[in-house]
């Protein structure tokens, strides 16, 4: 038997585990507000020290498994706080034990639901709801129906994709709802206040994009009209490389917008038409019958007319935001990924 420092997949705190063997174990957070049940064993390189030279191969790297299956039936994208309501609950936060309650059946525009089973730990077996204030979200029919679908889908949830993606698409429209500005590494930024959704969990579903924003400045006779790409990302989830797509067709990248914009479009999305036209792309079949298959990607071959570049009046900006449960109880986004598409020619 042996010990380690091991973290608690659930609310991070760190804490030493004794007597592990190679097989995995139940070890319970000592965290007072936690004190979930996940399972950690030792790996070779755990003990390979206490055999003076003698190699007992390479390090299993186990751990990673058992925290996606850290509470059975539990998802991983529920709230890393496990006993509600619990001591300091954010007081934008509600929690509902019965989703027959009138305030969870009778919800209002300003409220997002989010059901997770086993969403407080003593009641493994139970769905459970918790109700987040956001009063910006009344004056955006968009974001509210977005919302009332997350909720749709959540109660309804029996894959934990659905609880993921579901739990992501939140996050971002609270957060898109909260934040004040979004910054690049390059040191471009984006102030949000006047985006609206004009696009979201109510009108897609598969691939493409999550969410689009949209807001229109006014100086004097000019107006800008601003789109703001937002890939949700439920706990933990990452960018997708697409790596049987063609050469650079990462997700959020200037050739997989392209193809997706011409994608929206060709499906009658009037949304994807009206970007295509105001940025003038001209798109079209670049990678036909790609490495031998029947799928076409396009690409973006100029601008219309004689144009070298979009309009200075017509910007498309692009962002990540990851769900990221807080000890408190709300859900927030990590923002990751900022940019401003220019060259769409690449």
């Amino acid at each position: 038997m042996a010990s380690k420092t091991v973290e608690c997949p659930s609310c991070q705190h760190q804490f030493v585990a004794h007597d592990l063997t190679f097989k995995r174990k139940n070890v319970q957070c000592p965290n007072a507000s936690c004190k979930i049940v996940f399972q950690e064993r030792i790996g070779f390189g755990t003990v390979v020290n206490r055999y003076r030279g003698v190699s007992l191969g390479q390090s299993e790297r186990r751990t990673v498994m058992a925290r996606r299956n850290i509470i059975h039936g539990r998802s991983r994208s529920a709230p890393a706080r496990t006993i509600w309501p619990g001591d300091d609950l954010n007081d934008a936060v509600r929690h509902v034990k019965d989703l027959t309650d009138r305030n969870w059946t009778n919800s209002g525009a300003r409220d997002v639901c989010l059901a997770y089973k086993g969403l407080d730990t003593r009641r493994l077996g139970q769905t459970e709801g918790l109700i987040i204030d956001c009063p910006k979200a009344v004056n955006d029919d968009t974001a509210v129906a977005h919302f009332q679908k997350v909720k749709e889908k959540l109660q309804a949830a029996q894959k934990n994709t659905d609880v993921t993606e579901a739990t992501g698409e939140a996050a971002a429209a609270l957060t898109m709802l909260s934040r004040n500005t979004f910054t690049s590494a390059r040191g471009g930024s984006l102030t949000l206040a006047g985006f609206q959704m004009a696009w979201g969990m109510k009108e897609h579903s598969g691939p493409g994009f999550d969410q689009i924003w949209i807001r229109a400045l006014r100086s004097g006779r000019t107006v800008t009209t601003q789109y703001l790409i937002v890939e949700a990302k439920g706990v933990g989830a990452t960018l997708n490389t697409n790596s049987w797509m063609p050469d650079d067709f990462e997700q959020m990248g200037t050739r997989w917008v392209c193809h997706n914009l011409k994608m929206m479009e060709s499906a009658g999305h009037d949304l994807g038409d009206e970007i295509i036209k105001g940025l003038k792309l001209d798109l079209h079949i670049r990678w036909g019958n790609f490495d031998g298959a029947s799928k076409n990607y396009y690409g973006c071959r100029g601008y219309v007319g004689s144009r070298t570049a979009p309009p200075d009046n017509v910007q498309l900006y692009g962002v990540v935001i990851t769900a990221n449960w807080q000890p408190d109880g709300m859900l927030k986004g990590k923002v990751s990924g900022f940019r401003r598409y220019t060259n769409f020619t690449y």
